[in-house]
Order: structure tokens, then sequence, then C-alpha cells
């Protein structure tokens, strides 16, 4: 493992991978090297995606009364009914609402996107598509919030804020941080380092084979999965 990653599992602290199976992947590497090091017992660590590291903060925040009660958090399913239910009420702007909600999922996915690296949609809009999603998603925020409810995908660093606790994570897998990421950590965290940035050593550099045969191509695809894992 690097040796970033893995000092920051012994001291207990959450890592936060791009994917599920990335995470499970780090989670069974770690459970080799202590096995390795002798050990039968240990403690799992935290690693998890970003969505459900923003969950877990929340819910920490909820059980400890740091948010109110009534504030209900919407799962992806009821975001998907909410930015359908959005999309019927501004169906006269551009077209029918049938044919809006066939959209919903993808307008939904590039909202999440924009949210990340903090576009201002309303003034960069242009085409009808993009004023679409600039509307909707508005639409999607102002009726989570006159309806106490919050789709963590959408909330801005100043609302994930309001419900951060422990010590920051450490974000492995990307080349950067987003913009949100970048303004969460520098209000919760101010002067740590959230990103994880692997070495520039020879395992770190792009190495292209070439293989004489199909059987050579598909021994050498598992040689380099054996290598990941």
């Amino acid at each position: 493992m690097e040796p970033g990653i893995s000092a920051a599992l012994a001291a207990g602290r959450v890592v936060i991978v791009p994917s599920a199976q990335r995470a499970t992947a780090l989670r069974w590497n770690w459970a080799r090297v202590q096995l390795a090091a002798g050990r039968s017992v240990w403690s799992t660590p935290e690693v998890m995606t970003w969505d459900a590291w923003l969950e877990s903060q929340w819910e920490k925040a909820r059980l400890d009364g740091r948010v109110a009660a009534a504030t209900r958090r919407l799962n992806r399913s009821q975001q998907l009914q909410l930015w359908q239910r959005v999309l019927a009420s501004i169906e006269g702007q551009f077209g029918e609402s049938s044919d809006l909600a066939l959209h919903a999922a993808a307008l939904m996915r590039s909202a999440v996107q924009a949210v990340q690296w903090q576009l201002p949609l309303s003034r960069l809009a242009i085409t009808d598509e993009e004023k679409l999603l600039a509307a909707a998603l508005a639409g999607a925020r102002e009726w989570c919030q006159q309806h106490d409810c919050i789709a963590l995908p959408l909330c801005t660093p100043a609302q994930l804020a309001q419900f951060m606790s422990g010590a920051a994570p450490l974000i492995a897998g990307q080349r950067q941080l987003t913009a949100l990421q970048q303004a969460l950590g520098e209000s919760c965290w101010p002067g740590e380092s959230l990103l994880h940035e692997s070495g520039d050593g020879e395992d770190a550099r792009v190495r292209l084979l070439a293989a004489g045969s199909p059987d050579g191509e598909i021994r050498a695809c598992a040689r380099w999965c054996e290598t990941q894992l």
C-alpha cells in the first residue's frame, strides 16, 4: 500500500475513494497488511465513496442533535422524484412534461457535477439545455428549502459545513479536489491537506505493453489486475 494511505488508515482517518469497488479492494488490501503483520483482529478502516461519506456525516450530525429533527434527507429515489416534479412544473418553457421527465436522471447527474465544480449555471447558460439544467437545479433547491428537506449532492459548501465533524478525510484516486471539496476543506479543516497525491515513481508511470497474441494480451491484463489487488 502507498505509505500515505497506509498512514491515514492506521491513524483512523477516513479515506474517500472514487467507487465502491475501489473501497472494497482497499479494505481487502489493508486486511492482507494486518495478516502479514501477524494480527488476527483489527478495526475495519473507514473507506468509502464521497456520497457515502456525506451520508455518514449527516447521520452522525442527526444522532448528535446538530441538525433540526424535522429536516428530512432525500435518498436517491426521492431525489429523482423531486427532479421529475420540478421538470413538470417548468414544462411550458422547455417542452412537454412527459418529454422532460425522460431526462430527469441525466439532468440530476449533470447537476451533481455542476455543484461539485461550483459552476454558476444561471450566468453561464447559453443553450436551451443549459438553461433547462440551471432552472431545474434552482427549482430543486427551492423545493427543498420550502419543504425542509435536504439533497446532499445539491448542497453548497456552507450547507455541508454545518454538519461536518471529525478529522479531515483523505481523498484518494483523484488528480485534484473538486471546487466543492476544496471550499469545504478550507472551511472545516483549514491548513489540512485533503488530497492524497501519489508518488511519481516507476509504479505511477503509464507503461504500454505489446502482446503477440490474444492469449498474451489476456495474461498481461491478468498480471495488471493482480498488481492492483
